[in-house]
């Protein structure tokens, strides 16, 4: 038992703590791996660095809307503005109320420090990680750094750069594709891989054709001929091109049904925004695209495997979105979204799969269809924020969508399905390990409640429970709490 303690690594907890012993999320093992239980539960108590700061409880946020999840900082958007901040540490009121200063918000000292006071614990002039994230909340501080990055970035890009299309625009422009538009591409050029169907590739093929004959994107064109389609776009779409357009359109709907939005909504999709004669000085803008919409949607197809984080450019687009403060989703074809719901609600083991797919973000083994692109978004975001900054930027901020997409599946499922769904205890063990502490206490205490009711206060499963309970107090410094649960 001592050198079981004394060597399991503390990175062994973390994103996905305790996928690495199935005790915790399942209970087939958990008569053999019983004793272990309280050792393990120890020597993650003292891995709590790298952590996320805590975001609004289920009871609290609002479902309906991105506002409450995006005017949360990620942890990596706080370590920028004050790099001394870790789990545990404290930085002054006053900190924070200068942050605020800088960005010029419209509120004055006084109601500033009004707004920060009732956040700390201790009532005195200081924050703790998690005080600073629901202050900076209450403050708006994200917007009002979104609305910086968006003013500073569309002062730096052409007109046409800042044009997108509706979804009916961009249906149109399928509809008007040639009937053999697949097999025209792969006999015209070699420089797209082979396809199988009308995809990013085919399009862009026939557009660039366009393009040779004017020098215009096809947002440009469509403007001067006046189509109502077309306007200000407000929404940055990132995908890997071999996805197929039907698949885009498809998501893109669903997008707009879940957000509530209006079908003329403008949508920035690269085939149609780039001017694809001259491409690459388009290309060379490309973050401060994604950083003047000021929102972001990931094409996440399939989302077991989701190609776009294969692909450098998404990689690119996904980090500007964090970097840019701005406002991020994930989207999937209507099928993709159900097998997606099942897998969190449903599957034992779906959620570990989904948190896989979202984590497995490698920049340097990403892809790109021409090895100078690569080698050009290497070589950028190398220099800008590190290779590994990097992939756990992104990761984190996929990790934010997953867990917006299980609080919304488990504010909508029924009572009775509850008490049997492992998504509850799999999403506030994901929050544990990433410093969402608080929000992950209701779950973890309502999950120990149902279980105490349905199996009894022996059953290896409310062991399980009891013990996951103790270990979040423990992390909380609730320490003669944990030491209760513990001895039960």
């Amino acid at each position: 038992f001592h050198c079981c303690h004394l060597f399991i690594p503390p990175t062994l907890f973390s994103i996905s703590s305790y996928s690495h012993f199935p005790v915790l999320s399942s209970l087939s093992h958990a008569t053999y791996w019983s004793p272990f239980l309280n050792i393990f539960a120890l020597v993650r108590s003292n891995a709590v660095a790298h952590r996320r700061i805590v975001s609004k409880s289920p009871a609290v946020a609002n479902s309906d809307s991105m506002q409450s999840v995006n005017s949360m900082p990620t942890s990596g958007q706080l370590d920028r503005v004050f790099p001394g901040l870790k789990s545990g540490s404290t930085i002054a009121v006053g900190i924070l109320a200068a942050h605020y200063k800088k960005l010029r918000g419209p509120l004055t000292e006084t109601q500033v420090h009004a707004l920060i006071l009732p956040h700390s614990k201790k009532g005195d002039d200081v924050l703790q990680k998690h005080e600073v994230a629901a202050a900076w909340a209450d403050l708006g501080i994200t917007e009002l750094a979104r609305e910086e990055e968006q003013k500073i970035s569309r002062n730096k890009l052409p007109a046409h750069l800042l044009l997108g299309l509706s979804i009916e625009g961009i249906e149109e422009l399928i509809n008007a594709l040639p009937k053999d538009a697949v097999k025209q591409c792969n006999e015209g050029s070699p420089d797209y891989p082979p396809n199988k169907e009308l995809n990013g590739y085919v399009n862009q093929f026939h557009i660039a054709k366009a393009s040779e004959v004017d020098g215009l994107a096809t947002c440009e064109r469509l403007k001067k001929a006046g189509s109502p389609h077309v306007g200000e776009a407000t929404v940055f779409v990132s995908w890997f091109l071999q996805t197929s357009l039907i698949t885009l359109l498809d998501a893109l709907r669903e997008f707009l049904k879940k957000k509530q939005l209006p079908e003329e909504t403008k949508f920035w999709v690269c085939d149609f925004v780039i001017r694809q004669a001259g491409q690459r000085r388009d290309v060379k803008k490309l973050g401060d695209c994604v950083r003047a919409m000021g929102h972001t949607v990931l094409l996440l197809e399939p989302w077991h495997d989701p190609q776009p984080l294969r692909r450098a450019y998404c990689i690119k687009e996904v980090y500007n979105t964090q970097a840019g403060w701005a406002q991020f989703d994930v989207v999937m074809s209507s099928a993709q979204q159900a097998a997606f719901e099942r897998a969190l609600t449903k599957d034992e083991d779906g959620f570990d799969s989904v948190v896989k797919a979202m984590s497995n973000v490698d920049v340097r083994g990403a892809e790109c269809l021409k090895k100078e692109d690569k080698d050009a978004i290497l070589k950028e975001l190398e220099q800008v924020v590190g290779f590994e900054e990097c992939n756990r930027l992104v990761s984190g901020l996929l990790q934010e969508a997953l867990l917006y997409h299980a609080r919304e599946a488990l504010e909508q499922m029924p009572a009775t399905e509850r008490k049997t769904s492992p998504l509850q205890n799999n999403m506030a063990i994901l929050l544990m390990g990433i410093g969402e502490l608080q929000e992950a206490r209701p779950l973890l205490e309502e999950r120990l409640r149902l279980r105490r009711e349905t199996l009894g206060g022996h059953h290896p499963g409310t062991l399980i429970s009891i013990d996951n309970m103790a270990t979040l107090l423990m992390d909380m410094g609730e320490l003669q709490e944990a030491s209760l649960l513990l001895e039960e």
